[in-house]
């Protein structure tokens, strides 16, 4: 039986610690384009100066948060918490 209970204690660790993050995963909030990382922010004036941004959100992880950028056309943008983008979200893609 004790050899049992050694050999399942790796598993209920990592279920119980996978638990806690999953329960702890924050919310997503809308937050103003100037919350947004400096990175980000002259990235997106740079690379999409006719897009009008209608929609910022942010993710609050455990360990770092992530954003989104919408603009009216409808395209996303996902960044990391550096303002590194992630991931381009469009109708063309």
């Amino acid at each position: 039986m004790r050899k049992f209970f050694n050999v399942i204690k790796p598993f209920i660790f990592t279920l119980g610690v996978t638990l806690l993050f999953t329960a702890c995963d924050m919310e997503t909030r809308p937050v103003e384009f100037q919350e947004l990382p400096e990175t980000a922010q002259q990235m997106i004036k740079a690379k999409f100066p006719d897009k009008q941004v209608i929609l910022c959100t942010k993710d609050d992880d455990i360990l770092w948060p992530d954003y989104e950028v919408t603009f009216e056309d409808g395209t996303k943008l996902e960044l990391n918490h550096k303002g590194e983008l992630i991931e381009i979200d469009s109708k063309y893609n």
